[in-house]
């Protein structure tokens, strides 16, 4: 399994829609609903149901990697904290975190409407993902939920100057450097220039 459905508890499509297009079988991952998702064995790639959206326009389901659910879970959200996600875009990872900060508003918890006790910071410096970011967060939080979500455009290095969070989620963009560190021969000079070259972000913190 690669691929999964995370099932939006926020949208108010039916129960039976969902199953119709992804399958009975799901899986309860630290409170969240996924619908897991086999390669096909012949390589074509398959199919990805398009989700429906509710009255408000909220998604039923995003499809993201498995692997990218288990960072926001390790973090062990709680509903009254508030969570920094540094490199937020394209917005799985902050779904992820928005369906354990904000999980009593889910439909049907008798909460909906209500105001919230943590919030949610989503920061992406860059312009052009940040826009798909807005654009997930749009699609796929209530506009209750939405009023506890900020984006934000910050240097990730400087942002401990804008506030102070209880939890916090690094996700940095790839830089490929383990496909450099796989190559042999004349890319080990090009490696050991860049390593001197860029110090660690973490050494910037």
């Amino acid at each position: 399994v690669r691929h999964i459905a995370l099932v939006n508890p926020f949208c108010r499509t039916s129960e039976h829609e969902r199953r119709r297009q992804l399958g009975e079988a799901t899986a309860n991952v630290m409170g969240l609903q996924v619908h897991s998702r086999a390669e096909p064995k012949d390589g074509s790639g398959g199919t990805y149901p398009v989700p429906p959206s509710d009255q408000a326009g909220v998604k039923a389901w995003y499809w993201m990697d498995l692997a990218s659910l288990l960072p926001p879970l390790a973090l062990r959200i709680g509903e009254t904290d508030a969570v920094l996600d540094v490199c937020a875009a394209p917005g799985g990872k902050s779904i992820v975190m928005a369906q354990r900060l904000f999980r009593r508003h889910r439909v049907g918890s008798g909460a909906e409407g209500q105001a919230a006790g943590g919030c949610l910071v989503c920061n992406e410096m860059s312009a052009s993902r940040r826009k798909r970011l807005n654009g997930v967060v749009s699609d796929y939080l209530p506009a209750d939920v939405r009023s506890r979500v900020r984006l934000t455009g910050c240097d990730g290095t400087k942002l401990r100057e804008h506030g102070v969070y209880d939890k916090v989620l690094v996700d940095a963009p790839c830089s490929s450097e383990r496909h450099i560190l796989m190559q042999k021969g004349p890319s080990r000079d090009h490696r050991s220039s860049r390593s001197k070259a860029s110090p660690p972000v973490i050494d910037r913190w």
